[in-house]
Formats: structure tokens, sequence, C-alpha cells
């Protein structure tokens, strides 16, 4: 599990210079470095390492203008009710021949996304509430790193690998430097994913009782999820 604190990329532009000689030579830019820190992150792609948004959209003529550059959509709801939507099954949803309102098998709302735009074809007018995912950036716009030995490894190696590899292409590194730096990054991608996606005692918990269920839930999107990993009880009984 990570700790929840954030670097700078310039952490790992120090760590670059001072641990490797081929990357000081390299005339690498500072947009660059950071357009290569973003896809090492994006790699890595573990669901903790992103940055919690919520957005209120609001809803005209069954459509919404969706927060631009997310990494993921995570959940929808309309926020007086708290009800959670759920994706649309329907391969007409955002057709401008359907007839909103009246081909649907739900007392919720269902949702579609084509592009920027969520159709909501049982909702013409409204507001609802987005939850999605960024990376953390610093006020430069620049992605900021979870403060993790493992998360740094693993970023240092991809940029290392990036950079070598235009310089290996033409003769300027031997194959074995490439290669490790290759083999690094492959290596630490994994354990820096690892050690985000690992729950703690708390974590743990709730997975438990996700999983132990004395009441079948089929619907929890109906309440965005919020009771999955709370324990359940049976009253009524004396059980000695």
């Amino acid at each position: 599990m990570l700790n929840g604190n954030y670097k700078s990329m310039e952490f790992i532009v120090e760590r670059l210079y001072r641990n490797s000689i081929i990357f000081q030579k390299s005339n690498v830019s500072e947009y660059d470095l950071a357009e290569y820190i973003g896809e090492a992150l994006l790699l890595i792609g573990a669901k903790p390492q992103y940055q919690d948004n919520f957005v209120t959209v609001p809803i005209a003529s069954y459509r919404g203008k969706l927060p631009c550059s997310p990494v993921s959509i995570e959940t929808i709801r309309e926020p007086g009710s708290g009800r959670g939507l759920r994706s649309s099954t329907n391969d007409f949803s955002g057709s401008t021949n359907l007839a909103p309102g009246q081909d649907t098998y739900s007392d919720s709302h269902e949702y579609s996304i084509k592009g920027s735009i969520i159709h909501i074809d049982t909702m013409k007018e409204g507001t609802i509430e987005v939850k999605f995912q960024s990376l953390y950036t610093d006020d430069k716009g620049y992605p900021m790193i979870p403060d993790d030995e493992r998360y740094a490894k693993a970023i240092e190696s991809y940029v290392k690998y990036m950079v070598y590899r235009p310089m290996w292409e033409i003769g300027e590194i031997r194959d074995g430097v490439y290669q490790a730096a290759e083999q690094d990054w492959l290596f630490y991608v994994n354990s820096a994913k690892t050690k985000a996606l690992m729950p703690n005692v708390d974590g743990m918990e709730s997975i438990k009782n996700s999983m132990v269920k004395l009441l079948r839930d089929f619907n929890t999107r109906g309440n965005t999820g919020k009771s999955v990993g709370s324990s359940e009880q049976r009253k009524g009984y004396n059980i000695k």
C-alpha cells in the first residue's frame, strides 16, 4: 500500500544524474522527461497511485460534457438521491432516434459514454456527480511520483530505457547496457504495481467483509458500493 505522499519529478532527475554517466551525456529535454515519467506511471497503472477527483456535470437534452483528460471514469451517481448510475447495456443508447425514457428496464438511470460526452437516455435535465481519476501533477503540470522506493526505481529505469534506446539504435552504447536498462524496467514495474495494490490490515478487513456475506446484494451500484466492505450480522438469534 502507498503512503499517500508524492515527490516532484526533480527527485527522479537528480537520481538519474547521480547514477548514470550515460544520462549525464544525453540531451534529453525537461518535457521529454515529464512525458517519460507520465508514461511510466500509466504503464504501472495501479489504481491507488492516481488522484481521485469529483465534479458535478449538468445534463441538458440527455447529454453532458465530461471533464477533460481523465485516466478513467470511476463511477457516476445522482447527487440528490445518492443512487449510482450503471453502464447501459442498450445497443442504441445515445442514438438521436431513441425515445427518451421509453426504452429502459430499470428504475435507475443508465449511461453511455462517447468520447467526452455522457448520454443518459432517461434524464433530460438534471445533474450528476462524476468520480474520475487522474495523475497527480505539480504547479507546472508535471507528473508527481508516489513516495516509494519501488516506484522511484521503476520510473528511473524506464527513463533510462527510453533515453538509451535511440543511443543504442545508432551504436553509441553497448547491447548489454541497453538490455540491462530494459530488464530493470521489466522487474521494477511489477514490483511497484504489487506494492501499490497490496492492501493494509484495514483494507484486508474490507475485502474479507465483501467476500463473507450473509445477505446477497446483486446491485451494489445502487448505493455506489459504500456498503460492500461493511460486515453483516444476523439479528434476532441468540447463538451460544
